[in-house]
């Protein structure tokens, strides 16, 4: 047991004395400040243009915007979404260098303002490429009562001539109501639509002229009632007695007319004469 013991305590007092004796390892050498210095100079240029480069690309869509047709959002907004992925995908992996360099961070800034004016101006083209499409939609809707106004026109006036018709009458006359507050929402939101896009006024114009005669036979289905055949009549010569003083106030207004323009000439014809008897005169 002791022969073991001492054994051992030789062995490990060996191990000790050639761990001492062995050489060290040398510790790498440490990198120079002016090599950590031009390291970061050079990170700085390449991230500054590389944020430069995202700017001028936002700059060149922004550009493409003015005046440019509204049909042409899509395109513009799939560039914009490509240009924005990248930018967000390089952001994040330079985010923390960005932040320790104050010039970085200005730049990144100045994106942001580039970025919030081209959003605005693409959401305003968006509207304006909504308007279009509701307005569209709306005289599309609109020119396509015209057939349906036709027949309910002249089914309230067939329903009108007896008085067991009138509850159909009435059905036909809430049906109408409806289809006209349809009619009046459509036409509403065209006008809206040539607030945003002036250049649409000629198509609204006729539009306008449009909605007035569906407006007009509106009135007059909503007008429609039983009457007896009696009153039908008196209405039918009160009709009559309207139109011919309408046709004898016309007539008379253009008498008038003209004899005072016959007035007016005589006059004239009267001045004429008597300056050339004023000529007459001898001249001394």
């Amino acid at each position: 047991m002791l022969l073991l013991l001492a054994t051992a305590g030789t062995s490990a007092f060996a191990q000790d004395a050639s761990a001492s004796t062995a050489p060290a390892t040398a510790p790498a050498p440490a990198a120079s400040p002016a090599t950590i210095d031009m390291e970061d100079r050079q990170m700085l240029l390449q991230v500054s243009r590389k944020i430069r480069a995202f700017i001028s690309e936002l700059e060149e869509i922004s550009d493409a915007i003015p005046g440019a047709p509204s049909d042409v959002y899509p395109d513009i907004n799939r560039r914009y979404n490509s240009a924005k992925l990248r930018w967000n995908t390089y952001y994040q992996s330079y985010q923390g260098f960005i932040a320790d360099h104050e010039r970085l961070m200005q730049e990144v800034a100045d994106y942001g303002q580039v970025d919030e004016a081209l959003v605005a101006a693409m959401t305003e083209l968006k509207s304006k490429m909504d308007a279009q499409t509701e307005f569209r939609e709306s005289v599309g809707y609109i020119e396509s009562q015209d057939s349906l106004y036709i027949r309910m026109f002249k089914q309230a006036n067939a329903l009108s001539m007896s008085q067991r018709t009138q509850s159909e009458l009435e059905k036909l006359k809430g049906k109408e109501q409806l289809l006209f507050a349809e009619i009046q929402e459509k036409y509403d939101k065209a006008k809206a639509a040539v607030e945003l896009v002036p250049s649409l006024q000629p198509e609204m114009d006729k539009l306008e002229d449009h909605f007035i005669v569906i407006k007009n036979t509106s009135a007059k289905i909503q007008e429609a009632a039983y009457k007896p055949f009696i009153q039908r009549i008196k209405d039918y010569l009160l009709g009559l007695a309207a139109v011919a003083v309408v046709l004898m106030f016309i007539s008379m207004m253009q008498s008038k007319l003209k004899a005072a323009k016959q007035l007016k000439e005589n006059a004239k014809q009267m001045m004429e004469g008597l300056g050339k008897k004023d000529d007459d005169y001898p001249c001394i």
